[in-house]
């Protein structure tokens, strides 16, 4: 988990394992595994790090919708006034 979180963050591991155990000090991730290995451990989302997910998906997608929305208006107003220019 934590080399995928490397790559698709682009950060180093101490920056990851900082953020995860951040996480774990909130009560949004609880350890499943400890690895003897560094970086090996395995998490899970909690239930409030569910609800946190579920709550920042939806504003997320409100935010993303009514972007849309204002996209679409100011194409339909550019095409609207490049045919009265013509």
């Amino acid at each position: 988990m934590v080399s995928d979180l490397v790559s698709l963050l682009n950060q180093d591991k101490r920056s990851i394992r900082y953020y995860l155990d951040r996480l774990i000090s909130l009560f949004y991730l609880d350890k499943t595994q400890e690895s003897i290995f560094p970086f090996g451990n395995n998490y899970r989302v909690t239930d409030l790090g569910g609800t946190i997910l579920e709550e920042l998906k939806d504003f997320y997608q409100k935010t993303f919708n009514r972007l849309k929305t204002d996209i679409t208006s100011m194409e339909d107003y550019m095409i609207r006034q490049n045919r009265w220019i013509n």
